[in-house]
């Protein structure tokens, strides 16, 4: 790359970082100044709560406390930062912010590692400027920090199957392996799509990527090892049992709120599954919409959706072209992609919840969307020409 080239990136990605930091700095503070914390939902509240009472129960100060059984790792990451700051949520809230904004500049080193610079430019200013993006990022969740894991474990996954590196193969691991304590579903499906890539992807053919794959799989098995993580869930990971809590899950969310769809719907079944699979895909990418709307937090996500809507075209275009033309760059970021939006697809059970998690994904459409915007482009371009 050219030393011009080279300056201009870091230019471009210093500017996006600040304009996406100060836009996510500008909500948290309407946020806090309104009141409109539990206005978007109340984990915030929930993570807040938990938090301090491990932070108290550490400090000796409660004698005993119910930690939490699932899902634990933003818990213990809010109690570690009260534990250590004091019961201040806009430190969390101000690193959040400082996380989503980095959101933008690893879609922009994943995008050019598989297209180019204008297409890397739009999807990290897509990233950055999105108003839900900014939204989650502006508050004490854990969905921010969840995104920049996945960002950052594709990121060191695509430089590997470039040139193998000790220093990326340690990066990934030190990102995925705690992603499953935030949302454990997320790390296998990241784990699996990033072992099944290196047999596809490598850029320096088949025999390299083997032998990768082999070391990754290793190194990577023995810190599952390691961990334990297996063994606390090698019972729950056939089909049946997958199937069973994902059911659970969504009946529960389903059931749990007004934007609730089909919840009379057993997905504990492979059969069950598959009937609500086209229901499920079309409110995680189309909801909600607008005869759903009810009241005004529904109705402030409408211009949203309107954009959103607008990109899908071009969303279909890039996908046919990646698939048509660059699928073995992209492998990783298609597998991931197209199997949590399955996943979502099953056990989301109300436009809310769907809403939300669309999040993980959308960053990595963006990707797509802005190659077939530039796709668009040089077509149009050409028969301008002609």
């Amino acid at each position: 790359m050219e030393e011009t080239d080279l300056y201009y990136q870091q230019q471009f990605l210093k500017k996006i970082f600040f304009a996406g930091l100060a836009l996510r700095v500008l909500v948290a503070v309407l946020i806090s100044v309104f009141g409109l914390k539990d206005f978007f939902g109340g984990d915030a509240t929930t993570y807040d709560f938990f938090g301090w009472q491990m932070a108290q129960y550490w400090h000796g100060i409660l004698p005993i406390i119910e930690f939490p059984k699932q899902q634990v790792g933003y818990f213990y990451f809010v109690g570690y930062t009260y534990y250590l700051f004091g019961h201040y949520p806009s430190v969390l809230v101000a690193f959040n912010c400082v996380v989503g904004a980095l959101h933008a500049v690893y879609i922009y080193k994943i995008s050019i590692l598989i297209f180019d610079m204008p297409v890397a430019e739009r999807a990290a200013k897509l990233t950055a400027f999105f108003p839900s993006l900014i939204l989650w990022s502006a508050q004490m969740l854990k969905d921010p920090l969840i995104i920049l894991m996945i960002c950052m474990s594709i990121y060191a996954v695509l430089k590997l199957h470039e040139k193998f590196s000790v220093s990326y193969l340690v990066l990934f691991l030190l990102v995925v392996i705690p992603l499953h304590s935030f949302r454990n579903y997320v790390f296998y499906i990241l784990a699996a799509s990033t072992l099944v890539s290196f047999a596809v992807s490598s850029k320096r053919g088949f025999a390299f990527g083997l032998i990768t794959q082999l070391v990754v799989v290793a190194v990577f098995g023995s810190a599952i090892l390691f961990s334990g993580i297996l063994d606390r869930e090698v019972d729950d990971l056939t089909v049946d049992n997958v199937l069973k809590n994902i059911n659970i899950y969504r009946v529960g969310l389903a059931r749990a709120a007004t934007t609730g769809f089909a919840k009379e719907v057993d997905v504990s079944t492979p059969k069950g599954a598959l009937t609500v699979l086209p229901l499920g895909f079309t409110y995680l990418m189309l909801a909600p919409f607008p005869w759903q709307i009810t009241n005004v937090r529904q109705a402030i996500t409408l211009p949203e959706m309107l954009l959103w809507w607008s990109m899908l075209p071009f969303l279909v275009r890039g996908l046919y072209q990646v698939i048509k033309n660059r699928i073995r760059g992209a492998t990783v970021l298609l597998l991931f992609a197209g199997n949590l939006l399955l996943i979502y697809s099953i056990f989301q059970g109300n436009v809310g919840t769907a809403y939300r998690q669309r999040a993980q994904i959308m960053i990595f459409l963006f990707i797509l969307i802005a190659y077939g915007y530039q796709v668009w482009i040089d077509k149009r371009q050409e028969r301008v020409e002609l």
